[in-house]
């Protein structure tokens, strides 16, 4: 498994590219699989930052957990 949080890997952009990835592939099943959100557990405090940077939402009940809604529709 290959882990974009590797100290030989940091600071290279990878991290904002998978994610972008993930998120592309959760637009693209949204119709046929039913995503309506991504959510994610962030590790500490710094990475749940990184995910708000991207849009996701911190939930109400864990302030590490993080979701982001796939609209059900893109104009």
């Amino acid at each position: 498994m290959v882990r974009p949080s590797q100290r030989v890997e940091q600071g290279r952009g990878y991290d904002g590219l998978l994610l972008g990835h993930a998120v592309n592939r959760a637009l693209s099943m949204r119709q046929t699989r039913g995503v309506r959100v991504l959510i994610v557990d962030a590790k500490e405090a710094r990475v749940a930052a990184f995910y708000e940077g991207f849009g996701f939402r911190r939930t109400a009940g864990a302030a590490l957990t993080l979701y982001l809604p796939v609209p059900v529709s893109v104009d």
